[in-house]
C-alpha cells in the first residue's frame, strides 16, 4: 500500500501509540485492518475540516503560522493562508503582505518592493458570478493604474500546482528583490 508522506506519519505515530510491531515490514491483519480504519476516519475528518472552513466566516477565522506570520494580518481563507506558507517557506515572508489596503481596496497578498499584488481566488465565488468578475477586473485596473501587477491563482491551482505557482510568482518578484535565490 502506497502512502503519502502525510498518511505515512499518522501510520507510525498511530502504531507506535499503540505499540504495534510489524514483521518483516508487514502488521498482523486485524492490526491492517484497525490501521486501516484509522487512516480512513483521518481522512474523512480532515475532508470534513476543509469543508468547515470554507463554510466558515473568514473573516472570522485567526491563523497563526509562525514568527514571520504575526507580523502578517490574519488570511481570510484556508487557500489564501496555504499560499502565504509556501511564500514564507520558499523565503519570501519578509517581503510579503497580507490583507493590505490600497486606495479602496484590500489586497489577498501584496509585494510591496515589487509592485506585485497575489488574489487568491475561489472558484465559486471569482468565477462563477457575472458581477464579481466585473468588480475584479474593475479592481485590477485600478490596481494597475497605481503602478502595481496583479497575478489571480484560483484554489484547484494553489492546491495543485503549488511549485507551479511559486516558480510564477518569484520570476514575477526576483527582478525587483534580489535575494541569490534559484
Amino acid at each position: 500500500m502506497m502512502l503519502s508522506a502525510y498518511l505515512e506519519k499518522k501510520s507510525k505515530r498511530y502504531c507506535n501509540l499503540l505499540e504495534i510491531e510489524s514483521v518483516d515490514g508487514k502488521l498482523k491483519q486485524a492490526d491492517a485492518d484497525n490501521l486501516k480504519n484509522f487512516l480512513i476516519a483521518r481522512q474523512k475528518q480532515n475532508r470534513l475540516i476543509s469543508k468547515d472552513l470554507e463554510i466558515v466566516n473568514y473573516s472570522k477565522v485567526r491563523f497563526t503560522l509562525s514568527d514571520v506570520m504575526e507580523k502578517l494580518k490574519p488570511t481570510e481563507s484556508p487557500i489564501e493562508e496555504i499560499l502565504v506558507e509556501a511564500l514564507i517557506a520558499d523565503g519570501w515572508g519578509e517581503h510579503i503582505k497580507t490583507q493590505l489596503k490600497i486606495g479602496k481596496y484590500r489586497v489577498d497578498i501584496a509585494v510591496p518592493k515589487a509592485k506585485l499584488i497575489i488574489e487568491c481566488d475561489g472558484r465559486e465565488y471569482h468565477h462563477t458570478h457575472e458581477y464579481q468578475i466585473e468588480r475584479d477586473q474593475k479592481r485590477d485596473k485600478y490596481l494597475a493604474r497605481k503602478g502595481w501587477r496583479v497575478k489571480h491563482y484560483d484554489g484547484r491551482m494553489i492546491m495543485r500546482c503549488q511549485k507551479e505557482c511559486l516558480v510564477d510568482i518569484r520570476r514575477a518578484i526576483k527582478p525587483f528583490i534580489n535575494r541569490g535565490k534559484k
